[in-house]
């Protein structure tokens, strides 16, 4: 056998490992010359230890994932499942206190994840029960409160858009007094103020 004849015969048989085919690289070793055969069965024995090493190493890391639990919003979900835009807060919760959260006794940690965009829909609503102009607005506007200035006990909330949407919705409905909506008059150029007072 010449050379060349040998090294198309053993790249054929490496072609039909490399598809899975167990019928087709099993047909190709029975096929060749003995010398071949040594070769070839050398070369199937490799090829399943790389995918047998390949196989266990995705497990293991699939495990591994498994042992942190992702709840957003107060609901568990996939780790594909979250936006990490519209993240607000993020804990990471190990030790006993899993158990309060989760019941798996093999979970490592519960990563808790507030959103953006829940917390301004709960913090909206929250308001909303205080000042129907304020929830009438937000009704007629697509929720839009980005152009609004909070005022909190008589301080203007300043600052990032996350901070301020954070420390709206930390604020405990039942500390709230009351909600005032002050909405903006073109003709003066005014900005639309909320003002919240909490009980003392």
């Amino acid at each position: 056998m010449s050379t060349f004849k040998h090294n198309k015969n053993i790249k054929n048989v490496v072609l039909s490992l490399s598809k899975y085919s167990v019928h087709g690289f099993y047909g190709q070793i029975h096929r060749q010359a003995p010398g071949d055969k040594v070769i070839l069965c050398m070369l199937t024995v490799l090829f399943f230890l790389f995918l047998s090493e390949n196989t266990l190493a995705q497990t293991k890391n699939d495990t591994l994932n498994d042992k942190v639990v992702y709840i957003v919003n107060g609901i568990p979900v996939s780790k594909d499942k979250i936006n990490n835009e519209d993240i607000l807060t993020k804990d990471v919760i190990k030790g006993p206190s899993i158990a309060a959260l989760h019941s798996e006794k093999e979970i490592d940690s519960v990563i808790l994840i507030i959103t953006k965009s829940s917390a301004i829909t709960q913090y909206q609503k929250k308001f909303g029960t205080f000042s129907k102009k304020y929830k009438s607005y937000l009704d007629t506007h697509q929720n839009n409160d980005e152009d609004f200035i909070y005022v909190l006990d008589g301080v203007q909330l300043k600052g990032k858009r996350n901070d301020i949407i954070k420390t709206l919705y930390e604020i405990p409905s039942k500390k709230i007094k009351e909600v005032g909506f002050n909405k903006k008059q073109s003709t003066d150029g005014s900005a639309t103020l909320v003002i919240i007072n909490t009980k003392q």
